[in-house]
């Protein structure tokens, strides 16, 4: 199984590659980073989808993750577009499941410049969706029945339906400045056990606490795709699936919540895990992403004796050389992965 994480600017772009055992050939692309990564992203989406996307998966309708795909969606417009299923919170969806009005009246105000968490762009791509017969009738929720692809089995971890719900009522009082607490400066001057000593501080967005993050497995080997959840609720799918310190879920990789925000990873989440491998997915210039804390966590938490290893796909210098020496820390631009 190949994963690409491609280079989606201050967002995320993932495509999952596999062949299974009947010799067919099977992707999944997860988000599409914003609309001025579509750019960089094209090629390699144009591929994915003349082979056939079996699955979309749409986390949240952020612009660094819904941007890219609807300039997919409308320049792929005159093409055949091969999608098997997508997943995706859509207002629609949402007000159906819990009983509330939606009328559609933004459909015509769609303002494709936002650079916000936007209601307006949610609805474009849901109207992309409806017009190919693509728009999933149910919400997208933990504990639903896992997804199967080819070989591959994915189990959502979040949101809940609490978070939804929260997101159905609150939608359109979304803005850009309440999204969550991260700023514009790194905190890359800092020593890690200055940032380990620091109190914690979780993320309280409704959007991001609404993305949709799983667990996936091949070959008994599995993965973290964490898009920009809230690390409460995908601890407490953790627990529910009986993982604790002492029965850690081990994953050959991470992909850590937020472009790796130091509010969407938690020490109670990475107690329950049991992985040295971990993708970070920015370009790094906008809310100070990643924050060096959220490594600092990691480090804290990982084994003596056992190297952790930092994966990015834009270049980054987050620790120094002397800080990999002393907590055994390998940092590597890369963008190519096998799980085998």
């Amino acid at each position: 199984m190949e994963i690409k994480m491609l280079k989606a600017k201050n967002g995320d772009c993932f495509i999952i590659s596999h062949i299974d055992r009947k010799g067919n050939r099977h992707n999944i692309v997860i988000d599409g980073g914003p609309a001025r990564a579509f750019q960089v992203n094209e090629t390699v989406l144009k591929a994915a989808n003349a082979e056939r996307i079996d699955l979309m998966i749409l986390t949240h309708t952020d612009d660094d993750h819904i941007g890219g795909l609807l300039k997919f969606f409308e320049k792929m417009e005159e093409e055949q577009i091969n999608i098997g299923k997508v997943l995706y919170n859509s207002p629609a969806v949402l007000a159906n499941r819990f009983l509330t009005d939606y009328t559609g009246e933004h459909d015509l105000l769609i303002s494709q410049r936002s650079r916000d968490h936007s209601y307006r762009q949610a609805i474009s791509l849901e109207e992309r969706l409806r017009e190919r017969n693509l728009l999933n009738t149910d919400i997208i929720a933990c504990d639903m029945e896992p997804i199967r692809v080819g070989d591959i089995q994915i189990d959502i971890l979040s949101p809940d339906e609490e978070q939804l719900k929260n997101l159905n009522q609150h939608w359109e009082r979304e803005s850009y400045s309440d999204r969550d607490h991260a700023g514009t400066t790194n905190d890359h001057c800092q020593s890690i056990q200055e940032l380990q000593e620091k109190e914690e501080h979780i993320a309280t967005s409704i959007a991001n606490s609404s993305s949709i993050a799983f667990l996936l497995t091949y070959e008994g080997k599995k993965a973290l795709f964490l898009g920009d959840a809230n690390p409460k609720v995908i601890t407490e799918s953790l627990k529910r699936r009986g993982y604790d310190k002492n029965n850690k879920l081990h994953v050959e990789y991470t992909k850590l919540a937020h472009h790796g925000s130091r509010y969407n990873t938690s020490y109670e989440m990475l107690e329950r895990l049991d992985c040295d491998k971990f993708l970070i997915s920015t370009e790094g210039n906008r809310h100070g992403h990643p924050n060096k804390e959220t490594l600092a966590k990691i480090i804290k938490l990982k084994e003596e004796g056992r190297c952790v290893n930092f994966y990015f796909n834009y270049p980054h210098a987050i620790l120094t050389r002397e800080e990999e020496d002393e907590y055994r820390v390998h940092c590597e631009q890369k963008v190519e992965f096998t799980m085998e």
